[in-house]
């Protein structure tokens, strides 16, 4: 009886094992067929996230573009740029400047290829930060407007804050799996 079973559990396995394979390469050719088709406009994102990069003196550099962080505040709720907030945010003003002329890049893009914000909770546990609102209503067209090579665009973005105390780490991002790359903090004045 024992051997029944175990041969019955093998069988099973071995076709639920196969179908999930199976099933899994005809996503992943399904998949190659739709990176080739878009083979233009991923190439660029890939670029960003396995390249080098520094990110340092509030600045990120690579093969791609630039991005410069000219100022950043925190804004508290029912303020100009978190007018419609519940909770503080802090806001990041920027530059990219697209250096290849093959890169399609508009500023928010470019941002978020690279960063992410991350603040400690309560708990001491890094948690990484939703993106609010646009702080700054002038960049409201711009936001999305691709970049020509050689020309710079500014931006904004804002994050909503865990809590009123605790710094901002604002980490470069590469890789397929956000591996960190950089940090800079800011703190919460």
């Amino acid at each position: 009886m024992k051997k029944n079973l175990t041969a019955l559990t093998i069988l099973l396995s071995t076709v639920v094992l196969f179908g999930c394979s199976n099933t899994d390469s005809k996503k992943s050719t399904s998949s190659s067929q739709h990176i080739s088709k878009n083979k233009k406009k991923l190439t660029s994102q890939d670029k960003i996230k396995t390249q080098k990069f520094n990110f340092e003196n509030k600045q990120v550099d690579n093969s791609e573009f630039t991005i410069k962080i000219t100022k950043y505040r925190v804004i508290k709720p029912g303020k100009k740029g978190n007018k419609n907030g519940k909770s503080p945010v802090i806001a990041f003003w920027y530059q990219v400047k697209n250096k290849n002329k093959n890169n399609h890049v508009d500023p928010i893009t470019a941002w978020q290829a690279v960063f992410k914000a991350q603040q400690l909770g309560s708990n001491n546990k890094k948690y990484d930060l939703q993106i609010a609102a646009l702080p700054d209503d002038k960049y409201l067209q711009s936001q999305m407007t691709e970049i020509k090579q050689g020309k710079t665009v500014e931006n904004a973005i804002a994050y909503k804050l865990n809590n009123k105390k605790n710094s901002v780490d604002l980490i470069s991002i590469k890789g397929p799996f956000g591996e960190g790359s950089g940090k800079e903090t800011f703190p919460i004045k």
